[in-house]
């Protein structure tokens, strides 16, 4: 038998891209840049810059999205985990 190579699935983006430094502190939709990113709670966020990096990885439960971004009003009505979409989404 051959060796194989074991694929990780990708780790999945949150907020579609969008630095979420820029949107809770400037209420800015800023899409990052994926030379900067960080990995934090299964998801992968992007930045505008390495300033707001920083500053995420100082506090980064201070800018997640609830549930990882996942839809907050599908997980109460079932229980389930689906991908929240930035069009629904609303500030803390």
């Amino acid at each position: 038998m051959t060796g194989s190579a074991v694929v990780e699935p990708p780790t999945p983006l949150a907020v579609e891209g969008y630095c979420v430094v820029t949107l809770h502190d400037r209420q800015q939709w800023v899409l990052g840049d994926r030379r900067v990113a960080a990995a934090f709670d299964g998801r992968e966020y992007l930045f505008a810059s390495p300033r707001e990096r920083a500053i995420f990885a100082a506090a980064p439960e201070k800018y997640a999205p609830a549930l990882s971004g996942d839809c907050v009003v599908t997980y109460a009505e079932s229980g389930d985990r689906v991908v929240g979409r930035i069009q629904y989404g609303a500030q803390r």
